[in-house]
Order: C-alpha cells, then structure tokens, then sequence
C-alpha cells in the first residue's frame, strides 16, 4: 500500500480537531460523545463517535477522498461489527490476509480479533458514508438472548467460536435506509437526542439480529402484552424525561428484540416515534396555553425552532406559530 495513514497521525488529527461531550450524569445522559472534521491533504473525513452504553459504540463517517488509501486501525480486543454502507465502497484487508469488501448499500457482520493486532480500512477517491455499531464480544451475546442450541450451526460458531473477518453480507432494505438516513439528520438535543439515536441504533440491531439468527423477535418469544404496556406508560409518565431503551428493558424485564418488534405491533410504531408524537401533542396543549414558539421547542428538545415547527407541521399541518 503506498498512501497510509498510521493510526498515530489518525489519532492525533482527531485530537487536534475534535469536540468531546461527556456523559452527565445529574442530567440522564449517559452517552459520550466526539465529533471530528479533519481536514488532510488525501482527505476530508467528518467523524461522529457515541458510546451508547459499556461494550456498544456508534459511529458515523462521511468522507471525501481525493486518491487512494489505506487506514491503519489496531486490534486491541476482540469485537464484533456491523457496518452499513450507505455510499461508495470500501474494503478492510486483515494482517492474515482476509479481505472485506463493502460496496454500497449493503451491510456487513464480521469479528475482529486482538491477535490480528491490525488492519486497514481502503478508501478510493469519491464519497464515502458509513455507519458501524461495535460490540465486545460479551456485549453482542448479552443481546442475542436466544439459546446457544437454537442458533444456526454456522452463526453460533461465529458467535461463540474464534473465528474471526467476515461473516455474512446483506442488501440494505428500505427500513435499514431510512434508519440510516434518520441518524445522518438528527435534529434534537439533550434527552431527546440520546433516546433518538439509542432507539435508531437498537432498530438497526434488532433487525441485523433477525438476519443472522434466522427467527423474528416475536417468534421466539410471546408478545408480554403487560411488559410492553408498562414500557408505554413509563414513557409517557416520564415524557419530558423518558428513561433510556436499555434502562427500560432493565426496568420493565423485557429484551431489546421484543421491545423494539412487540411495541411496534402493540402501538402502531416504534418507542421513539411513539414518544415523539406524545411530545408534539404535549407541545400543542403548551401552545394552546399561550407558551411562547421558542421555549416549547426547547422544552420538547429540538435544537432550533426551524425543525421543532417541522415536526409540528407534519403531525397537525400547521405551523406552532399559528396557534
């Protein structure tokens, strides 16, 4: 490879430009933050990077390369990867001489491992957006939530085995690309934010879960009508500050699969669109008792007035300020 970028000069251009948010706990926000634009003479990579929880990561990258090369990224510790591309194509080449290829609009599930001690990711010139959410090993099973016995010979031996590079490669569907499109315009600050992108991320696994087990949520288990009943009025018993998904599975004793599956069937839409929607009539009756435009969008959690009146057309196909 002749154009390598060494993850030491990666690292330090993220250093060097990046804007760190750091959980806060007295708030309820658990999530860590960095967001990098980076500018260098083979490229322009604008990095987003958001612990969702212990063991679960979340990053989005859009980068314009003007030639070829290679990314060096070490391999400190086992992991597991799904990554979606939404534009361009690149690949991954492991030191044991696996390759990784991701065209655009598919995703991809693979293992890292520590012994690989490294890898490069491949970027040509042109456009590239991606999207990885990276596990721990023990993380990922934790959320599997499906006996050993039950899985696909072939993925249990990924899951639970050493195997390590790539394991299956998927087509994006209509729902994985709107999802995808979702996360790239997130337009909310403080809880709402962090309850956004936990349930977009959680979407994403859910149904990359599905694939790679072969079974639906609701197949392996009974629909917890009571559960996802309680999980409903939390939401709306907390709604200007609604406890995390992963909180709420903790809470209520029900799995991420079914949450995100068995709420849509029970309600008519996911738990984030559900607590939107409650917001937006919330913001309604705030109007109505004569608040100002501004202060209801920043109580409900949008960053600017532009985009909570938006939101507010789309539901009631009228702008807040009219009311």
């Amino acid at each position: 490879m002749e154009n390598i970028v060494h993850t030491a000069d990666f690292l330090k251009l993220i250093e060097e430009n990046q804007q760190f948010q750091a959980p806060d706990i007295n708030q309820r926000l658990y999530h860590s933050e960095i967001a990098a634009l980076m500018e260098h003479e083979w490229f322009t990579y604008d990095l987003r990077n958001i612990s969702i929880r212990d063991g679960l990561q979340f990053n989005i990258s859009k980068v314009t390369s003007n030639t070829s090369y290679a990314l060096e990224m070490p391999m400190a510790y086992d992991l597991v990867g799904f990554t979606y591309g939404l534009k361009g194509v690149t690949s991954m080449n492991f030191l044991n001489n696996q390759r990784i290829e991701l065209p655009t609009e598919t995703s991809i599930v693979y293992r890292f491992s520590a012994e690989d001690l490294k890898a490069y990711k491949k970027y040509e010139k042109g456009e590239d957006i991606h999207f990885s959410i990276h596990f721990t090993l023990d993380t990922f099973r934790s959320m599997l939530d499906i006996e050993q016995a039950l899985l696909p010979e072939a993925f249990k031996v990924f899951a639970y085995g050493n195997k390590s590079g790539l394991y299956q490669t998927i087509p994006l569907s209509l729902e994985v690309k709107q999802i995808l499109t979702d996360l790239l315009n997130i337009d909310q600050t403080g809880l709402s934010r962090q309850f956004f992108v936990e349930s977009k991320v959680l979407e994403l696994i859910s149904i990359q879960i599905e694939h790679l087990t072969g079974t639906t949520c609701m197949e392996r288990t009974t629909a917890k009508k009571e559960k996802l009943q309680e999980c409903k009025n939390l939401l709306i018993d907390n709604f200007s500050q609604p406890p995390s998904l992963i909180e709420l599975t903790k809470q209520v004793g029900i799995n991420l699969c079914d949450l995100k599956v068995g709420f849509k069937q029970m309600f008519g839409m996911p738990p984030y669109q559900y607590l939107k929607n409650y917001r937006l009539d919330r913001a309604h009756d705030m109007l109505i008792d004569g608040l100002p435009v501004n202060v209801v969008a920043d109580r409900i959690g949008y960053v600017s007035v532009g985009s909570f009146s938006n939101a507010f057309y789309e539901k009631f196909k009228r702008r807040p300020s009219s009311l």
